[in-house]
């Protein structure tokens, strides 16, 4: 990345930089040892400078994704976040999600290029050269292909036997990473895993087969299935043959919540809220900050169903919802506190139907 050149394009589009361009250029300089690695190995090609550009681009893409109001990767994005937590482990990348999330509120509030330096330099000793060399292998790997091609690359990557055995210990496979079409973070520090299915783990009801996407299946046998667009926890001893065809009550939660979810706005925080969130922003967890957030709204959305649904019976322990002319069950799932993986751990033996929203 040559000084006083333009390696990264920044300027293509006018004199001036956007929040965008500065954020790119932050972490070009957090990543400057390990893109000095990739330049030279491609120093044979026409246009090195441009593959680096695109390199660092399709970083700063990735790991936006995860400051979105609902922190989910999808497609190609969640097969390269199966494979960072096998690389790197769940905790290391927690960590460079934080530390993205500061970078970006430093360089937002910074009003010279030392600011901009200083916060690529606090990035940089977060991530350290191991995570940053990860980071660039797999973006590498995935530069211009799709999750089955990303997928063949990774077993002739270095460190791949210990990666896989890594990802077995944690639950998922790397020889399946094609299969991942949605990686969930929330607030507990864990990640929740979709995964298209087998075509043996579809339900047969009259005489049809329904297509059934299971979510990774949880230590005690228990998993959460997609199925006819919804999404539903079957403890080990049950059996997706039971899920209910048609579920009317609900498909109007969900529409509920999914409507609720777009009244709420953060004028609407308790005065406990934003005491919270102004503290954990203070000590510099912006990433906790942004989810104790996303929690509030999820607990602004449960209390909006819970106005609108009074049929129902709801408890504020277990399930949160029953119908008792079905009996079925429902839960709401916020992304953050009440997330797939901590529904999994709490309610194992229970058979229920997660609501869900953005």
């Amino acid at each position: 990345m040559g000084a006083g050149a333009d390696c990264l394009g920044l300027l293509a589009d006018g004199p001036s930089l956007s929040r965008e361009d500065v954020h790119t250029l932050a972490l070009a300089m957090s990543l400057r040892p390990a893109l000095q690695q990739v330049q030279h190995s491609l120093k044979e090609m026409v246009e090195p400078r441009a593959v680096l550009s695109l390199l660092v681009w399709t970083c700063v893409a990735y790991l936006t994704l995860w400051l979105l109001p609902e922190p989910v990767s999808k497609v190609l994005a969640a097969s390269m976040t199966v494979a960072l937590i096998a690389w790197l482990g769940a905790e290391t990348l927690w960590s460079l999600m934080d530390g993205w999330a500061a970078l970006v509120v430093d360089v937002d509030r910074a009003t010279s290029f030392n600011h901009v330096r200083a916060a690529s330099e606090r990035f940089g000793r977060t991530l350290g050269d191991n995570a940053a060399k990860v980071l660039v292998l797999l973006v590498s790997a995935a530069l211009g292909g799709t999750a089955a091609k990303f997928a063949q690359k990774l077993p002739k990557l270095p460190g791949f036997r210990r990666a896989a055995a890594n990802a077995e210990a944690q639950g998922v496979t790397l020889e399946h990473v094609a299969r991942v079409e949605q990686v969930a973070a929330s607030s507990e520090g864990t990640f929740s895993v979709l995964a298209r299915g087998s075509p043996s783990e579809g339900a047969v009801a009259q005489g049809k087969a329904r297509s059934v996407i299971t979510i990774i299946r949880h230590r005690l046998g228990n998993r959460q299935v997609f199925i006819n667009g919804q999404r539903w926890h079957v403890p080990a001893h049950r059996s997706v043959k039971e899920i209910p065809t048609s579920d009317p009550m609900g498909d109007q939660l969900q529409a509920a919540a999914k409507q609720a979810a777009r009244r709420w706005s953060p004028s609407q925080l308790t005065d406990p809220e934003l005491d919270a969130i102004s503290a954990a922003r203070a000590q510099g967890k912006y990433w906790r900050a942004q989810q104790l957030e996303r929690m509030a709204r999820g607990k602004f959305v449960e209390n909006q169903l819970r106005d609108q649904f009074k049929r129902l019976e709801w408890s504020r322990t277990g399930v949160a919802a029953v119908d008792p002319s079905t009996g079925y069950k429902y839960e709401i799932l916020t992304g953050t506190h009440w997330n797939m993986e901590l529904h999994g751990r709490r309610m194992a033996d229970e058979f229920f139907r997660l609501i869900t929203f953005l």
